[in-house]
């Protein structure tokens, strides 16, 4: 299949693709191009929480990402993150070194993987790198998913055993082998697997994988907020004429009537937003990305928003 899409830039191709909710196959004719992928792609969420999405570990790629981390700190309120968003879903690895330089990004010191070879007593130690920029205490949470692996599980690993982040999703694919190719001539090499990766506490990933310290699996987020009951209790602050505990004041009556008016315009606005949706369900395939419609990205908002006060019932 990838030989078939090969081809000079500037040709065209049509590919078949068959997508969940779609009967059949749909078709597409594509013009072939150079792509440099971008790695990292980041957002600010509400207003103090910085969303960072990893997609492969290719080089500068520690690089990418503090300059990403840099830029939402300016943005967020009091110019300081409350949280940090990981997003290493369906990041298949790359690059070692860069795994090195993610996770020393967010840890001080100490052992980020460990490399052990045929002969047990044969082990190559990377350690976190002590210079350059760092954020070592910001509330953190990476999110990991079955198609996390090598790199990615190198990283999640070294954070969760350094008890530096919380790791949310599902398990990951378990790729935890050193390969190495011998070429055999100039088009045939012979593939070798010499090592195998572990955590910082000596744990193995091959087959293994990085287990979350919160199993959250993915839900679809429409269909997630379809599913939740709305809340139809009427409270006294509801009831017209309700008795104040004390006589309502000027400023009082004021922000009531601001709060009613709110009310009165939410409501009005949630059923023209239903009705915009009703229209537009074919078309959500194809708008942006929003991580704010992502149901484990949202519990990973809730769990750093909620860091602050529970750290207070900690003595």
């Amino acid at each position: 299949a990838v030989d078939k899409m090969r081809g000079k830039s500037g040709s065209k191709v049509i590919l078949g693709i068959a997508r969940e909710g779609t009967e059949g196959i749909k078709r597409f004719s594509m013009k072939r191009k150079i792509i440099k992928v971008k790695p990292v792609k980041s957002q600010l969420l509400q207003d103090q929480i910085a969303f960072v999405r990893l997609t492969q570990f290719q080089k500068s790629s520690g690089k990418s990402i503090e300059k990403a981390l840099k830029k939402l700190m300016k943005k967020a309120k009091s110019k300081k993150l409350a949280g940090i968003i990981l997003d290493l879903r369906y990041n298949p690895g790359g690059l070692l070194d860069e795994a090195v330089e993610v996770s020393s990004l967010f840890l001080k010191d100490g052992i980020v993987v460990s490399t052990e070879y045929r002969d047990p007593k044969q082990k190559d130690i990377r350690f976190v790198k002590k210079n350059g920029w760092k954020d070592t205490t910001t509330p953190m949470v990476v999110l990991i998913n079955g198609a996390s692996a090598s790199a990615s599980e190198i990283v999640s690993g070294a954070l969760q055993d350094h008890k530096r982040a919380l790791i949310m999703g599902s398990m990951s694919f378990g790729k935890g082998l050193v390969q190495t190719v011998v070429p055999l001539d100039k088009k045939t090499g012979l593939k070798l697997t010499i090592a195998q990766f572990f955590t910082p506490q000596g744990s193995q990933i091959q087959t293994k994988g990085i287990r979350p310290d919160v199993n959250l699996p993915q839900i679809d987020y429409e269909a997630f907020k379809e599913g939740q009951k709305d809340d139809h209790f009427i409270r006294e602050v509801d009831l017209r004429g309700h008795l104040s505990a004390t006589i309502e004041t000027d400023q009082e009556k004021k922000e009531r009537k601001k709060r009613e008016k709110k009310a009165r315009i939410d409501r009005i606005e949630a059923a023209k937003e239903k009705n915009r949706k009703d229209k537009k369900k074919d078309k959500e395939l194809f708008q942006k990305y929003d991580p704010l419609q992502d149901y484990q990205v949202v519990q990973a908002v809730n769990y750093l928003r909620s860091f602050k006060t529970l750290k207070t019932f900690v003595r």
